[in-house]
């Protein structure tokens, strides 16, 4: 049985679409097709040999058969660009040099040849020898880029150096509503080889992103090694201009705990006390962060140690309810108000929630910081060193006296205004407890007990910070040591006449009942709210 016409053309075709992909040319040569036939309606076989590189097929094509060298196929793209997509460097030199050929072709989206070749210095030669041929390098795609955007965008060292000694300017930012400016755009791709080339090369330093980040602000985000240089043209820069949430280039120093950059920032004029679109400084920010040694830095400089933010915090209270530790004792040792209210009304001291804060808080107010360190409790009256604090749950040792507070107070000492066993939304109500609880012997009724009834509470709250005809709810009950210790660590709330986990709601005084072995078997909890 013969074959059929139809089935000796198809063979013919598969053989030499397969003769293409093998770049076998006689082969191509002794297929019966149709050189110009499309592959699935699609691609010529110039499209396929261009894709495979298959460039002893294309000089046939080309030569032999004088195939149309600008075909495009259905994605618009000619021999040439698919060629250049695919890296095909030796079947691009024969076409690049064939008459006829429209080098300036561009895909859908405008893309040319040094497009799709700018990306990798692997194409240098290549990108030279169209260069020599008069291909324009300043072509600008559908998104704003050019062939320099490309090479810079995937930090192609090579690439960029060729076409900006070629002649491409370094002030060209594309074209249209998506022009992009250089520096920014190298910046924010992380692209640090080529953003040292262009501000070596003297590229504009003057523009925005589209976040209305300088390229202070992103060559301080990305650590960039040019950054020296950028300062260097400090001029051609406003270090303090904001982006859309109006922080400056410092807020990001500080915020990426670089101290090195932010002392780069002051020495070239940045605005220290700078504040964002929420008013906090990078002082404040350092404090949020716990960015120590920047904080260190701000405060060496002359930063305004009680600047307040919008709401009213300043660095001390940002330190306090981030838990810094580092950071507090810096802002206390350059003057800062542990006392100072935000707008509403909390102190520093009632926003940790941390017992080294604590413990720092009371040594300052009892002047015996240096025994104030996490996790240790303070000096006895006497002269001998109590037990450690209890932490995280377990029972802390009370003092000779039969009672003391729990996580750093000590029999015959004031119990400490912290946060931990004062809760306070009312610095003045701190105060008042502190100084009731103060004498040890109003802490022992003899027994072992916590003996402070609520009409001294009372009388203590008017007396210190009420006036005769203040009103205060105070609420006292003896709850277990676990109770206690929630108390104590700030995850205390009260409801129905019990208590509960949650957030200390109210300004509260724990003080605790020792047992014979001199821990706490019990805690009185006091509340007290303002009527």
């Amino acid at each position: 049985m013969f074959p059929s016409t139809r089935q000796s053309s198809f063979n013919a075709s598969a053989s030499a679409w397969d003769a293409i992909h093998r770049d076998d040319a006689p082969a191509l040569a002794l297929a019966d097709f149709d050189p110009r036939a499309t592959r699935g309606g699609e691609q010529t076989a110039l499209h396929y040999a261009c894709e495979h590189d298959a460039h002893r097929c294309a000089a046939w094509l080309v030569k032999q058969q004088g195939v149309d060298v600008d075909v495009q196929d259905a994605q618009l793209r000619t021999p040439f660009l698919l060629a250049c997509e695919n890296r095909a460097y030796k079947t691009i030199a024969i076409l690049a040099r064939t008459d006829g050929v429209d080098l300036r072709a561009a895909s859908k989206q405008e893309r040319t040849a040094l497009h799709m070749l700018a990306s990798s210095d692997e194409a240098l030669p290549t990108i030279g020898m169209l260069l020599d041929l008069g291909l324009d390098g300043g072509a600008v795609s559908s998104d704003g880029l050019t062939p320099l955007h490309v090479a810079v965008g995937h930090d192609a060292i090579g690439a960029a150096t060729l076409l900006l000694d070629r002649g491409f300017s370094v002030w060209k930012t594309g074209a249209g509503r998506r022009a992009t400016p250089l520096v920014p755009f190298a910046l924010s791709k992380g692209a640090h080889a080529c953003a040292a080339l262009l501000v070596e090369r003297g590229a504009p330093l003057g523009a925005l992103d589209t976040e209305g980040r300088s390229v202070a602000h992103l060559a301080v985000r990305e650590g960039a090694p040019c950054l020296p240089a950028i300062l260097a043209r400090a001029a051609e820069l406003d270090l303090d201009a904001r982006d859309r949430a109006g922080r400056a280039a410092l807020h990001y120093a500080v915020a990426t705990g670089s101290a090195e950059r932010a002392a780069l920032l002051l020495q070239h004029g940045a605005e220290i006390d700078a504040e964002d679109g929420a008013g906090m400084t990078a002082l404040h920010v350092a404090c949020c962060t716990g960015e120590a040694e920047a904080a260190a830095l701000l405060l060496g400089k002359g930063a305004r140690v009680g600047a307040a933010d919008r709401v009213g915090n300043t660095p001390l209270h940002w330190a306090c309810q981030r838990g810094s530790e580092a950071c507090a004792r810096l802002l206390l040792d350059h003057g800062a108000d542990a006392d100072c209210a935000n707008a509403a009304g909390l102190s520093p001291v009632a926003l940790t929630h941390d017992p080294a804060l604590a413990a720092l808080f009371t040594a300052r107010a009892d002047g015996t910081e240096a025994h104030a360190r996490a996790g240790e409790r303070g000096k006895r009256s006497a002269g001998a060193p109590d037990e450690p604090g209890a932490a995280g749950g377990k029972r802390a040792r009370a003092g000779t006296a039969g009672a003391a507070v729990a996580a750093g107070g000590a029999a015959g000492a004031p119990p400490a205004c912290v946060d931990g066993f004062v809760k306070a939304f009312n610095a003045g109500s701190v105060d008042a407890m502190a100084e009731l609880f103060a004498p040890a012997g109003s802490l022992d009724d003899g027994a072992g007990s916590v003996a402070v009834g609520k009409e001294a509470v009372l009388a203590k709250l008017r007396e210190v910070i009420g006036g005769a005809g203040a009103r205060f709810a105070v609420n006292a009950r003896h709850y277990s040591t676990a109770t206690a210790t929630a108390a104590i660590e700030g995850r205390l709330s009260r409801g129905k006449g019990a208590a509960t986990r949650g957030s200390t709601a109210k300004d509260t005084v724990v003080l605790v009942t020792a047992d014979a072995d001199g821990l706490i078997a019990k805690a009185k909890i006091y509340s007290v709210e303002p009527l």
